[in-house]
């Protein structure tokens, strides 16, 4: 689907706004408010002729609420058209959090997907652009579609800021509006906590493993979910883990890929390990107790992953690449 034109009309004149299709409702939201002034929390919307009032979830997709075309008339009420939280100036209580922003989950599947005996394990290799983890997702739970890592940025935000008493500042190591805000950003990397969260959002069990020392850490996992996906860890970034049906395929050919699976599929876990087994001999992997970073802010040399934690608490400073 092309990309979704919408005319604004305001209080402070008109103004026209060009989205993705799968952007959420709730980016929307903030684009609204800042092109008309009205708070995001008191952001009521009417469309059509004649108009009538719009009510979307937060996490719906704009290509499925709204049409290329249409005209949103943004007005201020006391009952958004979107339940958002608000915006940080105006901070809420943790109750008003919780009933704020009620995330709209997939159907947890009631039960497991066949276990497979055939198909060869395969990485799925991702852009290294501090999305890998959500873009790795999106792939093994969205199609295949590398487009909408971005999407479960706004999902892992909108699930931390719904249950603040799980993910509160003691686990977040940061106040919960502030980690949401912080997590929405592309360049901040995901890891443990995004992928708690999104097991949690797909009723889905995530097994993550790390190339370097061929463990596996399984989110999810005592919770009765009925599938699994798998993702590669390097050390520094996620890659996406599929079964290919299509043994004499061209290696970059993933139409025919399974990315979802039992969390008793022995047979994926056996393919796994080989591709993980492979990627360790021949050392894929980075060693981030003694790898060189370069801080990208103010050009610092930095030796392993607690320097790098270290400096960024001291400056705020949060991109870093590494170089030999």
């Amino acid at each position: 689907m092309s990309e979704v034109r919408l005319r604004i009309r305001h209080k402070g004149g008109q103004d026209q706004l060009t989205v993705s299709p799968t952007t959420m409702l709730a980016t929307l939201a903030t684009q609204l408010a800042e092109k008309s002034g009205v708070p995001q929390q008191r952001l009521r919307l009417r469309i059509g002729f004649p108009p009538k009032p719009f009510m979307g979830a937060a996490d719906m997709p704009v290509g499925e609420a709204l049409t290329s075309g249409e005209t949103l008339i943004v007005e201020e009420s006391d009952e958004p058209s979107i339940p958002v939280v608000a915006a940080a100036s105006e901070p809420l209580t943790t109750s008003a959090l919780a009933t704020s922003v009620m995330p709209t989950r997939p159907p947890a599947p009631t039960e497991a997907p066949p276990v497979n005996s055939s198909g060869v394990g395969v990485r799925r290799v991702v852009d290294a652009d501090n999305s890998c983890l959500f873009t790795s997702m999106a792939y093994v739970m969205l199609g295949r579609d590398r487009a909408r890592g971005a999407d479960l940025r706004e999902v892992v935000a909108r699930e931390i800021l719904a249950d603040p008493v799980m993910y509160n500042e003691v686990v977040l190591n940061m106040e919960p509006n502030a980690y949401a805000a912080w997590i929405k950003g592309s360049e901040h990397w995901g890891g443990a906590i995004e992928l708690a969260v999104l097991s949690d959002h797909f009723s889905t069990v995530i097994a993550a493993w790390d190339v370097q020392t061929m463990r596996t850490d399984r989110y999810g996992q005592d919770k009765g979910y009925n599938q699994c996906i798998h993702l590669i860890y390097d050390g520094l970034h996620y890659d996406a883990l599929a079964l290919s049906m299509l043994e004499e395929s061209p290696p970059e050919c993933e139409e025919f890929d399974i990315t979802v699976f039992s969390p008793f599929d022995t047979y994926m876990d056996g393919q796994v390990k080989a591709v993980i087994a492979k990627l360790n001999t021949t050392r894929q992997f980075t060693d981030t107790s003694k790898f060189s970073l370069r801080c990208l802010v103010c050009q610092k040399g930095l030796v392993g992953e607690a320097d790098a934690v270290e400096h960024a608490k001291a400056t705020g400073h949060q991109n870093f690449a590494e170089y030999r």
